[in-house]
């Protein structure tokens, strides 16, 4: 008998669902397990495509969430987890000294500023950040120019730049695991040793070399530390 699985997989800011396409392949290869498939959309560069709450069944449910996304989830959803993959997340996205908050926050409210002027630009320099140290000019074209939302982008930079996460609120899922790169300079990765330390359950894979942009660049290597969490955890739930 197969075992169900659920899965929700979650962009952060200024991506959109289609950074989870190189998964496809791995999250389908185990044969002895009927897996679902949620890609919400935060509807960026087009139209949006909300999340829906897990099943009442007894699959095992899974929610991976990049950078922002942790933010943009439903709470309910979050809790409902039985495994969380946080990619590149942060509680606070300020965080260092308090010089470092303030000229992190001048930053963020410069681009929203900017946004309004010049949207294009903000989002070619973004990925500049985003995808360094392996920024590529192909990389670049994931933007999509006549569907652009700032509104909505500002929208979520604001959240970006006031929310605080509740880690009390996912304190009690079965098992987090915590993927950074070593060399992302959008969440350094002291965001994901804070998480490591706070979180009970929680586990921290840092990939050398990798930037912010984890879901897009390291697809096969991620997916080798989730797949050896899943096979843990299908194992103690059979």
């Amino acid at each position: 008998m197969k075992r169900n699985i659920e899965i929700i997989l979650q962009h952060g800011w200024a991506f959109d669902s289609s950074c989870f396409r190189g998964w496809m392949p791995h999250l389908r290869e185990n044969q002895d397990c009927e897996i679902s498939i949620q890609t919400p959309d935060r509807g960026y560069f087009g139209e949006a495509k909300s999340v829906k709450p897990f099943s009442e069944s007894d699959a095992l449910k899974i929610v991976v969430a990049h950078s922002l996304g942790m933010h943009l989830l439903p709470k309910e959803i979050l809790q409902s987890a039985d495994l969380l993959v946080l990619s590149a997340v942060f509680r606070h996205f300020h965080a260092g000294s308090r010089l470092e908050q303030k000229r992190s926050a001048k930053a963020v409210q410069l681009m929203q500023k900017r946004l309004l002027e010049e949207p294009l630009a903000v989002l070619d320099d973004f990925y500049g950040s985003v995808y360094s140290p392996l920024l590529t000019s192909q990389m670049l074209l994931m933007r999509k120019i006549s569907t652009l939302n700032p509104t909505l982008l500002i929208e979520d930079l604001q959240l970006l730049d006031t929310n605080e996460f509740d880690l009390d609120s996912i304190s009690h899922v079965g098992k987090i695991l915590i993927v950074h790169g070593s060399k992302d300079i959008v969440v350094p990765p002291s965001h994901a040793h804070e998480l490591n330390e706070m979180l009970p359950n929680s586990s921290l894979v840092l990939f050398e070399g990798a930037g912010h942009s984890l879901p897009l660049t390291h697809v096969a290597p991620v997916w080798i530390s989730l797949r050896n969490t899943l096979r843990h955890l299908l194992t103690v739930n059979v």
